[in-house]
């Protein structure tokens, strides 16, 4: 049997030859994307960087402090509270089904190694690192199995999951894979490049098939905060795009390492060094991010107070933190003490900075997300809402990424970009009902699909994650006309069959357009859609001049003839 030493020697071996070991062609595939070499906030990533101005930047701060959880061990002001509230990290329940014991080891080492845009900082990579403790806490880890083993389920194709994962809405936030050509282009149309920054799947080469499909139909269950969010998938469609994405060109090592490390994957985990790993994880707070039940959540010891940290902060560095310079979990190197190492880049280090000062105790008094658009505006960058919406010309789906979004029905590409893209929300931010707003953000009933023509899907979140942006929302609805709609199916059906003695006195035939039922996708928003979605002082104002309403939301209709 390997001793200890000679088990990290080939474990340490075995990394690097496998990243050296990546072909050329494996980057092609999503899952094996060359990732940034920092902490990836896609929000913070699209609207700011080094170029703008400290106080600008200081937005952005705000905007990292939240999603890497600083605030899990540093308390933000009271005035702050509602908007820090912080992203939890991943369930850990079944993490030692979903993860072998060499990822696991990895994964506690350095998150880095696995995935380097990760979130999640390192415990364990400062000079002062105990090897026996990393030891005991896969022990533990690998010992948190799944109560049952994972359901059958059908098997995947990768075809269709290749074809599914760039129809969806993947590319939003994943690489495109760079040698895919939607089948609706024709051979001389050549493909934009990407400029926008994404999230690698390389946790997708680490899971399990099986594994990667139950994540898949349900990710709000495993990543808390929400960054992946649920597409509704069935079982089919999950196993088929966990196909496509464990499908990509597998590495190569020497065969006589490859032996070494495949018996060291005979692995069990010991309930000696188990107990001693589940005093390692509470000695090193990994509750503060992973919640979990029993002792973890009856006791949260937390470090200085965010506010303290901006008055170090102020003192040590007046002009600024330097690459070069220490300051906990901000610094450029890992240090010991168990400080959490980030890997933050430079731009990154600024904006915390300059969100920092903003929450010193002498700063001016708060001021900033006072207006309700602008905590809207905050709420759809936390949950990136704006990788496929746009609103009054900022966000929206990517050109470059765009070709990938399709209709089902090739008569809604009359519409342009409205015809096959999501849509931009401005238009419709204060024509929606606040009943249809809730349920499309998961409070509620599902709501009926009112562009079943789109390919593309909208998440579905967990109400808590989007408790605060529906409160917003309803406080920038208009107040008048807000009640619930009184036209109800009848009135639609009548509306369906008599067009003109709803519009004008020219007359429209909407239903070509619109559809009533899900039998045909329709080319334009379903019209049995509008009682529900639509506020009624709008709706009536859409049915009386069309022609104008259809121009508001960016698409011109030509005048009916008399």
């Amino acid at each position: 049997m390997l001793k200890f030493s000679q088990a990290c020697l080939l474990l340490w071996l075995g990394v690097i030859c496998l990243l050296l070991a990546i072909p050329r062609a494996a980057l092609a595939h999503p899952a094996h994307s060359a990732p940034m070499n920092y902490p990836v906030v896609l929000g913070f990533e699209r609207f700011y960087s080094g170029l703008d101005s400290e106080e600008r930047l200081a937005e952005g701060g705000l905007l990292l402090l939240n999603e890497l959880n600083c605030v899990a061990c540093h308390a933000p002001p009271k005035a702050w509270a509602d908007q820090l509230s912080g992203s939890p990290g991943s369930n850990l329940e079944g993490v030692g089904d979903r993860y072998r014991h060499l990822d696991l080891e990895l994964m506690i080492r350095s998150p880095r190694l696995l995935k380097r845009d990760t979130l999640m900082p390192s415990l364990f990579s400062g000079p002062d690192r105990d090897l026996v403790e990393i030891e005991d806490l896969k022990h533990y880890l690998a010992s948190l199995k799944r109560p049952d083993p994972y359901p059958k389920r059908p098997e995947g194709d990768i075809d269709r999951g290749r074809t599914f994962y760039h129809q969806v809405g993947c590319v939003s936030c994943h690489a495109p894979e760079a040698d895919y050509r939607p089948p609706h282009l024709s051979p001389e149309t050549e493909l934009d490049h990407t400029g926008l920054p994404h999230v690698p799947m390389n946790l997708a080469d680490v899971y399990s098939e099986e594994a990667l499909v139950e994540f898949l139909l349900d990710p709000n269950h495993h990543r808390p905060s929400m960054r992946m969010p649920e597409f509704d998938l069935s079982a089919q469609e999950a196993a088929d795009l966990a196909a496509y994405l464990k499908a990509g060109p597998g590495l190569t090592i020497s065969s006589g390492l490859s032996q070494a490390l495949v018996a060291m994957r005979v692995f069990e985990p010991d309930p000696v060094r188990a107990k001693r790993g589940e005093a390692v994880f509470a000695k090193k707070r990994c509750y503060s991010c992973h919640e979990m039940e029993g002792a973890f959540a009856e006791s949260r010891p937390v470090s200085a107070p965010l506010a303290n940290l901006a008055e170090r902060a102020a003192a040590r560095f007046p002009e600024g933190l330097t690459e070069e310079a220490n300051f906990g979990c901000l610094s450029a190197r890992a240090l010991e003490g168990g400080v959490p190492y980030y890997g933050l880049d430079a731009v990154q280090v600024r904006a915390i900075l300059a969100a920092l000062q903003k929450l010193h105790p002498d700063a001016p008094k708060r001021t900033a997300h006072q207006t309700s658009e602008a905590r809207l505006d905050w709420e759809w960058q936390r949950l990136n809402c704006y990788a496929c919406h746009e609103v009054d010309g900022k966000g929206g789906v990517e050109y470059g990424r765009d070709i990938f979004f399709t209709s089902k029905n090739p008569d809604s590409l009359t519409f342009g970009r409205n015809g096959f893209l999501p849509p931009n929300i401005a238009p419709y931010e204060k024509q929606l009902t606040v009943e249809w707003i809730r349920s499309k953000l998961g409070h509620g009933a599902p709501p009926m699909k009112a562009r079943p023509y789109l390919r593309a899907r909208m998440p579905q979140y967990h109400p808590h994650a989007t408790a605060e942006m529906v409160a917003v929302w309803e406080k920038i609805l208009p107040k008048s006309g807000a009640r619930p709609s009184a036209f109800g199916q009848k009135e639609i059906k009548q509306f369906l069959k008599s067009p003109q003695d709803w519009i004008s006195a020219q007359g429209a035939d909407c239903a070509t357009c619109h559809g009533a039922t899900d039998e045909t996708p329709p080319a334009a928003v379903r019209l049995d859609a509008a009682p529900h979605r639509l506020r009624v002082d709008f709706l009536e104002a859409f049915l009386n001049d069309p022609v104008g309403s259809h121009r508001e939301i960016g698409i011109d209709l030509e005048a009916p003839d008399p």
